[in-house]
């Protein structure tokens, strides 16, 4: 009997002939939009306002991080859900960039604040494979071996399971914003 392979955005369906349906994500990482030029510096200057409120996050793979998480906070030693921080402008703007996000960090790399450089990792249980970023800055982004040269207001997604990492930032300020949506068993609070 003959497989129906769909394929749905950067992802592919498989149907087996008994009718089961088996999921494979495939994505890596690519660029889907660009933030419209007028909202641009609109945007960033909400970044560098936030800059006071973020937190430094220490793990292995991100040390001394500037960051602030977006509607819901996970702390990433026990997985615990927590409220985020919560902005009606910023969460209009996540959800054109990703409909249906309920969890969103943004990280900040000024010169002399944070080094922005995050080490190769794989993204936590709480958010499904699919991610999306918003890129503030210029940045050479590592995806699953491969490495992309992020441009100022680039929005990308990928997948969050895949090793990823930001190898070198390429201005003297960059900030991201990436978002997810929970996966079972993270319900938003």
């Amino acid at each position: 009997m003959e497989t129906n392979t769909h394929s749905k955005s950067l992802h592919h369906i498989h149907i087996n002939p008994a009718g089961m349906v088996f999921f494979f994500s495939v994505m890596t990482m690519i660029i889907i939009n660009k933030v419209d030029p007028t909202t641009l510096d609109q945007l960033k200057d909400w970044c560098k306002s936030k800059v006071d409120i973020c937190e430094k996050m220490g793990s292995t793979y991100a040390n001394n991080r500037s960051t602030l998480w977006l509607f819901h906070k996970v702390d990433l030693r026990n997985g615990k859900v927590s409220a985020g921080y919560r902005d009606d402008r910023i969460t209009a703007f996540c959800q054109k960039v990703y409909p249906g996000c309920d969890i969103g960090l943004l990280s900040i790399h000024i010169d002399g604040i944070s080094s922005g450089i995050i080490k190769a990792h794989r993204d936590h249980g709480y958010g499904q494979p699919t991610a999306r970023g918003v890129n503030l800055g210029n940045c050479v982004f590592g995806c699953d071996g491969k490495d992309y040269e992020l441009g100022d207001g680039d929005i990308t997604e990928f997948n969050c399971k895949k090793i990823h990492e930001v190898k070198q930032i390429l201005t003297p300020e960059r900030f991201s914003i990436t978002l997810w949506k929970f996966n079972k068993g993270y319900l938003p609070i």
